[in-house]
């Protein structure tokens, strides 16, 4: 009877270490992901100011870290990406000439080139917030995609959505166009975090990763 015991307790403690292991490689991944695009988490306004001595109890250590990564995943699936066209990036992020006057310009997002009628897919999950037409933009598409992330989608053929709609990661949301200040077919593609302009070439070069976090199983228990 003790021996099945000892040996049902040697097996909870493989069990518990497996998962430990298995959320620790995880975390590991979304962050790397995380850190290549510049995004830091967010402390808890409930965790600052405090402090002690820290203690890490076994069930702690997997409750705390099944919490660590369901927030990581929830903060990945907001973060825009991947490219939402697979095509060629004609004109970069930054400074340039403007390709209508010739004048020096700050251009907010890069610009890539593809045929007329290209799909346009939401490189993270979202909500619409417009849509439209003008002059400049052409037909547009705005995404807020939580945790201060939104994308801008112009010069676009044809939207697909309108305001209020939720979308998913690789969702089509609409087709490359030529509409407004444009030079031909091809979108220009903005991030704003925080409603600063960044960068998308680091954000497209970062391929999306499936994580999955596994289910807790009931016999894994602190021993």
């Amino acid at each position: 009877m003790q021996a099945h015991a000892v040996k049902q307790e040697r097996e909870q403690q493989a069990q518990l270490n497996a998962a430990l292991t298995d959320l620790k490689q995880k975390s590991q991944a979304i962050e790397s992901i995380l850190a290549s695009v510049g995004v830091n988490l967010e402390v808890h306004e409930s965790a600052k100011g405090a402090g002690g001595p820290f203690t890490r109890r076994p069930q702690e250590s997997y409750e705390g870290l099944t919490l660590k990564v369901d927030h990581y995943l929830d903060t990945i699936q907001s973060v825009p990406l991947g490219a939402p066209v697979r095509g060629t990036i004609t004109s970069q992020f930054g400074s340039r000439l403007d390709p209508i006057n010739g004048e020096p310009a700050f251009h907010g997002g890069v610009d890539i080139r593809k045929q007329l009628g290209a799909k346009i897919i939401a490189p993270a999950d979202g909500v619409v917030v417009t849509n439209g037409f003008d002059r400049g933009h052409g037909n547009f598409i705005v995404l807020d995609h939580g945790n201060k992330f939104q994308t801008s989608y112009l010069h676009l053929q044809k939207d697909f959505v309108k305001p209020g709609d939720t979308v998913s990661r690789g969702q089509v949301i609409g087709l490359m166009g030529n509409s407004g200040r444009s030079t031909g077919a091809h979108l220009h593609y903005e991030i704003k975090y925080r409603d600063k302009l960044l960068d998308p070439v680091r954000f497209i070069q970062v391929r999306p990763r499936v994580v999955a976090v596994p289910q807790k199983q009931a016999t894994v228990k602190a021993l």
